[in-house]
């Protein structure tokens, strides 16, 4: 199936259970909205050019294996307490984050790959994010920290990013435990008032620092 050209988007989902499975989402404002706590299973879907491809909302879940987000301006912003669950998914070439949340959203990501956006994901607010074997590459900054966010990476590797591996603000908290930051030109990036652990992590061939710290702005 394939949904195309909607004047402001191609599919809302508002409460309820949805599914869509071998589908594509092209070529609209918005390719899909999730809200008023649905709950959307998306296998092997295909959503590109897009100002915004996907958006979860108001207690909304999204659950996705084996899609893709490419081309798109943001691919998937995670907001107003909504979630997703994420594995085996692939981000490329977004213009802004391919991933965003913020307003205390969640998202759990499994063997996900990021390659060639601007930021891989930016998080803010209180959101919260788990990542377990994912790959960030070819990105100017993988994950981006603010607020009040907070994010548990275990097994990723983040790899030619041209600013910052993972970047955390001062009220941030970040645990990255046995990840690899190789060729960044820095791979971790943090306000001194952060909260940040790198058990077993290892730096490898950075630009810069393989980790270093800042107080301004605050």
């Amino acid at each position: 199936m394939r949904l195309s050209g909607g004047r402001n988007l191609n599919a809302d989902m508002s409460a309820g259970r949805h599914a869509f499975e071998d589908c594509t989402f092209e070529r609209a404002p918005r390719g899909l909205s999730v809200r008023m706590e649905a709950q959307v299973e998306l296998t092997r879907v295909h959503l590109s050019g897009h100002e915004l491809a996907a958006c979860v909302a108001g207690r909304s879940k999204l659950t996705a294996r084996y899609c893709r987000w490419t081309g798109n301006k943001t691919g998937l912003w995670i907001q107003e307490e909504g979630g997703a669950e994420l594995s085996a998914c692939r981000f490329a070439g977004h213009a802004e984050p391919a991933l965003r949340l913020g307003q205390r959203a969640n998202a759990r990501l499994a063997r996900c790959l990021f390659l060639g956006d601007w930021m891989a994901v930016f998080a803010e607010d209180a959101s919260s994010l788990e990542a377990t074997r994912c790959l960030l590459r070819r990105t100017p900054t993988g994950v981006k920290l603010e607020g009040r966010s907070r994010a548990r990476l275990c097994e990723c590797r983040f790899s030619n990013c041209a600013l910052d591996g993972l970047w955390v603000g001062a009220e941030a908290w970040t645990r990255a435990e046995d990840c690899v930051f190789s060729r960044c030109r820095v791979g971790l990036h943090a306000h001194v008032s952060a909260r940040v652990e790198w058990p077993g992590s290892s730096f490898r061939l950075n630009a810069g620092d393989d980790r270093r710290a800042f107080d301004f702005p605050p």
